[in-house]
């Protein structure tokens, strides 16, 4: 994900590229979430790759600033996944529990491996913003299972049967934000 996210591309360039090779989404669920036509996110990832391979862009996983440079573009990108799950934008399904899944798993990897130094401008560490990233589509994940019913259409929050509503999803991030913004 930082390889197609590197910052000789434009911001809807990484995107456009990593939810397309990475994310699994399909060009045109990528066209609707980003309000534009198809055929200009096919061109998009069409140049973004050229872009790469012309400019030669190592594949590796990058370190310090560099990491920092382009952890907001790969948050985007997993917040984007999860979100054509969460609400999805085709077909006949209003949820699609694999992206979200997808999305989470991503969030909690990248959390884990993100170094616990502060990434600049912000005091903030690495690890602590993926775990921020993470907790909004934890949250609304948790709560999938009560707003679900074989109405094709979701319930609305307020009608949701909270019984059903999953706590493990909330946990892990609040658990990963405190362990990780400790010092030392």
């Amino acid at each position: 994900m930082f390889t197609a996210c590197h910052p000789v591309l434009s911001t809807e360039a990484r995107l456009a590229l990593t939810l397309r090779l990475l994310g699994g989404l399909t060009t045109g669920e990528i066209a609707r979430a980003f309000l534009v036509p198809e055929a200009i996110i096919a061109q998009r990832i069409v140049r973004a790759k050229r872009t790469l391979a012309e400019s030669g862009v190592p594949f590796e996983v990058p370190r310090g600033s560099e990491l920092a440079g382009r952890l907001s573009s790969v948050l985007r990108v997993i917040y984007l996944i999860f979100n054509e799950g969460y609400s999805a934008t085709a077909g006949e399904d209003w949820l699609r529990p694999a992206p979200c899944e997808d999305a989470l798993r991503l969030g909690r990897i990248l959390a884990g491996l993100a170094p616990g130094e502060p990434s600049p401008p912000s005091r903030i560490t690495t690890s602590c913003r993926a775990c921020a990233a993470t907790s909004l589509p934890s949250s609304a994940a948790a709560t999938r299972p009560g707003r679900s019913s074989s109405v094709p259409h979701p319930s609305p929050i307020t009608r949701a049967n909270v019984t059903f509503c999953s706590r493990a999803p909330r946990r892990v991030p609040t658990t990963e934000v405190v362990r990780s913004s400790r010092p030392g």
